[in-house]
């Protein structure tokens, strides 16, 4: 619950379905944790973020086109010109058998 006026403000539920309503008419079903089912205005929930109000734009042959090709030529520039990663010094070689102490010496200064 997202609206600070509803009772339930931040409470976590589990959606059992959404209504296919118009947006100021929208509701959710939600699950509380006793098993109760309530019907929720879509608006006080983080689910209305989801809705897009925004007109869809439709994409004409050539601009989709053009679009791909963009596409394409990005993932042959990523996979041409990625140079390999060169090596920075020499490997260590030297294995030694002798281990590490456990635990430092004691401090002298307390």
């Amino acid at each position: 619950m997202t609206d600070p006026t509803e009772p339930l403000f931040g409470k976590r539920m589990l959606v059992e379905s959404v209504s296919r309503s118009p947006q100021e008419m929208a509701h959710v079903f939600l699950r509380r944790e006793d098993g109760v089912v309530l019907r929720v205005p879509l608006r006080a929930t983080s689910l209305s973020t989801l809705v897009v109000l925004a007109p869809r734009a439709k994409l004409c042959m050539q601009a989709a086109q053009e679009f791909l090709d963009l596409v394409k030529e990005y993932e042959l520039c990523t996979q041409t010109n990625s140079p390999k990663p060169v090596k920075s010094g020499e490997r260590s070689t030297s294995k030694t058998s002798k281990k590490s102490k456990s635990s430092s010496d004691k401090s002298s200064r307390r």
